[in-house]
C-alpha cells in the first residue's frame, strides 16, 4: 500500500465483498502505513463506525455508508462523512451542517425529509437504476440504463419513485 503511493480506505461492504470486517480488524487495518481511513457499511453500521473510534481514540477517520441511512446516529458515535450515492450530496449537505453546527432537531427534520429517497435507493438489484433515475431527472446525466449484473427498475418502481421526487421538489 505504502509503496503505490495512495491513501486507502478500507471498506467494510459485506454486501459487494462477500467479507465481513469485525471492528478489532478495521483497527488492526488502521495501523498499516497508507490506510487513512475506513468506510463501514455492516448493519448495524452506528455501533460499529463508534467501535473503531474509540479503539482508534479518534485519531483514525470513519465514514458511514449505506445510503446515508444511519448518518445522523454515525456522526453521534464520531464519523467523519458519509458517502451515499452520488444523487442527493446536495440534499444531505445541509442536513450535516445543521448537525455539525448543534442543531440536531433541525438536522434530524431535514434528514426525516429524505428517508424516503435514501430507503429507496437500498433496493439490493436495482440501486444502481434506482441512483442513475435520479441523476437522469435532476439532469445530471443523459442516461440511466444499467451494466449488468444491474438491472433497470420496473416502471411501476420508477412511478413510485417519481412520488417521492415529487414530494422532494426534484
Amino acid at each position: 500500500m505504502a509503496a503505490a503511493g495512495l491513501p486507502v480506505m478500507v471498506q467494510d461492504a459485506p454486501a459487494s465483498t462477500g467479507v465481513t470486517l469485525p471492528a478489532p480488524l478495521v483497527v488492526e487495518l488502521s495501523k498499516l502505513d497508507g490506510v487513512e481511513s475506513a468506510k463501514v457499511e455492516t448493519q448495524p453500521t452506528a455501533p460499529k463506525v463508534g467501535a473503531v473510534i474509540d479503539a482508534t481514540a479518534g485519531e483514525f477517520p470513519v465514514l458511514g455508508g449505506q445510503n446515508a441511512l444511519f448518518v445522523l446516529e454515525e456522526y453521534a458515535r464520531g464519523a467523519v462523512g458519509t458517502m451515499p450515492a452520488s444523487e442527493f450530496p446536495d440534499l444531505l449537505a445541509p442536513v450535516l451542517r445543521s448537525y455539525l453546527a448543534g442543531a440536531h432537531a433541525e438536522a434530524r427534520a431535514a434528514f426525516n425529509r429524505l428517508l424516503p429517497l435514501i430507503r429507496f435507493g437500498l433496493q439490493p438489484g436495482i440501486a444502481w437504476s434506482i441512483h442513475k433515475y435520479v441523476l437522469q431527472r435532476r439532469g445530471v446525466i443523459a442516461s440511466a440504463t444499467v451494466r449488468a449484473p444491474a438491472v433497470d427498475a420496473d416502471a411501476a418502481t420508477l412511478a413510485a419513485l417519481d412520488l417521492i421526487l415529487s414530494d422532494l421538489s426534484l
